[in-house]
């Protein structure tokens, strides 16, 4: 299996705040989300410089980011409110309360869902009237999000389960089926090409099955520990190791192609078009690496 290597010409890691977290690319922006620092950070993905830095309250621990189009929307890990920025100019907008202590938080085209794997709920958001459309409860630990275009996709880190909703029923969230990982944590999911890749911490693994029957194809190690947040470039899958500092690369057949050591606590990863992002939590950092 490859080891970890630094390669400069290829990763390159700027200072965000304190704590980076929660990442995502809007409006020719990379914004990340700074938990240490209670800010809303906006950088220029050609430079890596700081553009704008939005303060979000004293002790705050901004955590997932999401966007609908037009607002930039941002849940908190300590708090039970949803803040709305101005995805042009950075400015904040509105706060709506929702369920306390976020774990992941997505816009499938109509709804903002987020997890609270501390209230084992989750939050149906409508942007479009800004309100709380619908709370659903009696969770285990609900914690990461997918949506394959008809299902959203919740993975619950202390059952293990990963669970296929019907996702517009007005007064219930219908379950469709369910997904076991034997006793996984599904830390991160994602939906590419008709196939759920999700992450497993606890067994520095990634599983990977097809949506349409579940049938699994494998599980594949990650090359690091404690695999976080995963993404793709079209031609890669890229999965954050929050234990050792590194991102492995994986062939879309789930082989590990190269393991690159980047900042501490790595743990989110996104791509912009160009650019793979990776948070590096525990440092303050972010890292761009060139694919």
């Amino acid at each position: 299996m490859p080891t970890a290597t630094p390669t400069p010409t290829r990763v390159e890691t700027f200072k965000v705040g304190s704590g980076p977290t929660g990442l995502a690319y809007v409006a020719g922006a990379v914004w990340a989300a700074d938990e240490s620092g209670s800010s809303l950070v906006r950088i220029n993905p050609a430079t890596g410089a700081v553009v704008t830095t939005t303060p979000l309250g004293q002790n705050r621990r901004p955590h997932a980011l999401a966007y609908d189009g037009s607002s930039l929307w941002v849940d908190f890990s300590d708090g039970a409110d949803l803040v709305q920025i101005n995805a042009a100019t950075g400015a904040f907008v509105s706060n709506r309360p929702v369920q306390f202590g976020s774990g992941d938080m997505l816009y499938d085209g109509r709804f903002l869902w987020i997890t609270s794997p501390i209230s084992r709920a989750i939050t149906r958001f409508s942007p479009s009237t800004n309100v709380v459309d619908a709370t659903f409860t009696g969770y285990n630990k609900p914690w990461s999000l997918a949506f394959d275009g008809s299902y959203l996709w919740v993975g619950d880190v202390e059952t293990g389960l990963v669970t296929r909703y019907k996702p517009w029923e007005r007064e219930t969230l219908d379950r469709v089926d369910d997904m076991t990982t034997r006793g996984g944590d599904p830390w991160s999911l994602l939906y590419t090409n008709g196939d759920m890749w999700l992450t497993i911490a606890k067994r520095n693994v990634v599983l990977k099955f097809r949506t349409a029957d579940r049938a699994v194809y494998g599980e594949y190690p990650t090359g690091g520990s404690q695999p976080h947040g995963i993404a793709t470039d079209g031609k890669s899958v890229w999965i954050a190791n929050y234990g050792d500092g590194t991102v492995a690369r994986l062939s879309n057949e789930g082989a590990v192609q190269e393991v690159i050591r980047v900042g501490r606590g790595p743990e989110e990863v996104i791509f912009d078009g160009t650019y793979v992002w990776v948070s590096n939590s525990l440092d303050g950092t972010v890292s761009r690496i060139r694919p």
